[in-house]
């Protein structure tokens, strides 16, 4: 009986050193910092031209979520497109107006950030046609796919890199479509 005891006791004992290195695992990886972009909206716009380089503008809206049981802040962010040739960065980017920086994410909550951005492209005259120079600029060096890169740096000077598809609903169903 006394054996039996002592057995129960480490049993129990080594259950409950399980349990609770299961749950601290499991704590800790809930609060690793984890902010995930999602494509909400985008603009294109004309910009400068000058110096034999166009100049195209870019409103983005971007969901960020939390995936962290813990808050975390926004810094900045760096966007890159893809050429055919591999990724440009885009230049001048920043927050909206409307966007306050730093900005502050509460744990596992998603918030909506704005942020300005040009593309720079060479000079072509011929893609130069009335209201119809945005789309030839793109249709000419960007992918089919309109994939960004977006780098959003957060506390603790890391960085997170994800890579999204900038086609509206309409055109990733018309994809989706052609491809079956």
């Amino acid at each position: 009986m006394d054996s039996f005891i002592t057995f129960f006791s480490f049993a129990a004992s080594l259950f409950s050193s399980l349990a609770t290195a299961y749950f601290w695992l499991v704590r800790a990886q809930r609060e690793r910092p984890c902010l995930k972009p999602h494509f909400a909206d985008k603009e294109f716009f004309l910009g400068n031209s000058r110096d034999n380089v166009r100049q195209i503008g870019l409103k983005l809206g971007v969901i960020v979520a939390n995936y962290s049981s813990l808050p975390n802040a926004i810094l900045g962010a760096r966007l890159w497109v893809r050429l055919p040739e591999g990724w440009q960065e885009l230049t001048n980017v920043a927050f909206d107006k409307q966007t306050p920086q730093p900005f502050n994410v509460p744990s596992l909550q998603t918030v909506l950030l704005r942020l300005n951005a040009t593309l720079s492209f060479p000079y072509q005259e011929a893609l130069e046609e009335g209201n119809k120079t945005v789309g030839n600029y793109l249709n000419r060096f960007l992918t089919p796919s309109r994939e960004l890169k977006i780098e959003l740096h957060r506390l603790g000077d890391e960085a997170d890199c994800h890579t999204l598809t900038l086609a509206s609903a309409a055109e990733q169903s018309a994809q989706s479509l052609r491809a079956a």
